[in-house]
């Protein structure tokens, strides 16, 4: 009986956090750099391994390095109070944590730079346009 009153908030494990959008912003917070910028940085390890650490994390660290690696695919740690995930994956921890609503303290144009840009955004060329163009200064 003791043991399921235990179970209660604690008993939520990182994927229950992650399965419900309302408790994954509250299982963790991920706090921007002094500077206003993103608290996520490419280091390399032993034998030429590289590795995206993200620092200033509160909260449930564990959570965070469970969404982390389904997001992304691969392996990863924690290690001293810092989330590392295996691989360069910095513009999708990124993304990803813009997407959650658990980064605070990042300035505007760090977030607007952050944002996936949308292939649309580029004026696309049509053939028909072009075939018009090209009959009428044939003519």
């Amino acid at each position: 009986n003791s043991s399921a009153e235990g179970r209660g908030a604690e008993g939520v494990g990182p994927t229950g956090a992650a399965g419900r959008a309302g408790e994954a912003q509250l299982a963790y917070v991920v706090m921007g750099s002094k500077k206003g910028g993103f608290p996520v940085t490419v280091e390399s390890r032993a034998r030429g391994k590289t590795v995206t650490v993200i620092h200033n994390v509160s909260g449930d660290v564990e959570a965070l390095l469970t969404d982390l690696k389904g997001a992304v695919g691969a392996g990863g740690l924690v290690r001293e109070g810092d989330v590392e995930v295996q691989g360069d994956h910095s513009k999708k921890v990124e993304a990803l944590l813009l997407k959650l609503g658990c980064i605070k303290g990042v300035s505007h144009s760090n977030i607007a730079a952050a944002l996936p840009t949308s292939k649309d955004s580029k004026p696309s060329k049509s053939i028909a346009r072009l075939d018009k163009k090209a009959s009428q200064s044939s003519r």
